[in-house]
């Protein structure tokens, strides 16, 4: 199985364009995610490439959030790969908000 380039280069050529006011800080919002997941092992022993998807919930408070993740993806070895877990985030920046 090789990395499908025309899916990657639609993915990134299609890609909807996301129109939101800017705020320093996402207050009480929460966030869901869905998206594409593309992977490459470089090891000498067995190199190969993946595709797969991942899906985020994330509730936002303050300059921080706590989420939720699921991703499963299928690698050309024949091997499928599934996982989950919780993560956290950190704003540095700021995010985006909704607009009224």
């Amino acid at each position: 199985m090789r990395l499908p380039v025309p899916l990657l280069a639609a993915s990134v050529l299609f890609a909807l364009p996301a129109r939101a006011d800017i705020t320093l800080f996402p207050e009480r919002e929460t966030w869901l995610s869905v998206g594409p997941l593309y992977s490459a092992a470089f090891g000498a022993d067995e190199p190969g490439t993946g595709v797969g998807g991942e899906l985020t919930l994330n509730w936002f408070k303050g300059v921080g959030a706590l989420g939720l993740f699921a991703q499963a993806q299928k690698m050309e070895r024949g091997s499928a790969r599934l996982c989950a877990g919780l993560q956290g985030t950190l704003f540095f920046g700021g995010g985006a908000g909704r607009h009224a």
